[in-house]
């Protein structure tokens, strides 16, 4: 059953990302200009390979930006966070050849007693809808 899981959620990030084969991102890319939480659609420059951008609904205090960071950390390859209480959002750094699991980042931010709004990895946009749709579809 667990195998059967990994697997599953294997599958639904390489169609999330549009992938068909291994990932092996290497890019060059510039800082991205960041989409507000309030904007699901908007178009933004891609992010760097290893950077994860989350946007959650709120994150009151240092306190609840400690336990979020507590919680992504416990991702396997997480580099570095910066939980920004005022923009409610995290930034996640991972090694640039990482694949990146999205469901398992929106899981530790829920665990962190949050709740995401949008994912963004690279030129990818990963909605609290989309996530839903993912999650079900397992």
């Amino acid at each position: 059953m667990r195998h059967y899981t990994l697997l599953s959620h294997l599958l639904l990030m390489l169609i999330l990302f549009g992938l068909l084969g291994a990932i092996a991102v290497q890019a060059n890319a510039e800082e991205s200009s960041v989409a507000s939480a309030t904007e699901t659609t908007t178009e933004s420059d891609p992010l760097p390979a290893g950077v994860v951008e989350l946007d959650v609904e709120e994150i009151h205090c240092s306190s609840c930006a400690k336990k979020l960071t507590r919680k992504l950390f416990t991702l396997k390859g997480v580099k570095k966070i910066d939980a920004n209480v005022k923009e409610n959002s995290a930034t996640i750094n991972f090694p640039k050849e990482s694949t990146i699991d999205a469901v398992a980042i929106w899981q530790a931010a829920i665990a962190g007693g949050t709740k995401p709004t949008i994912l963004r990895y690279l030129d990818q946009v990963v909605t609290a809808e989309d996530m839903k749709k993912m999650l079900e579809a397992e």
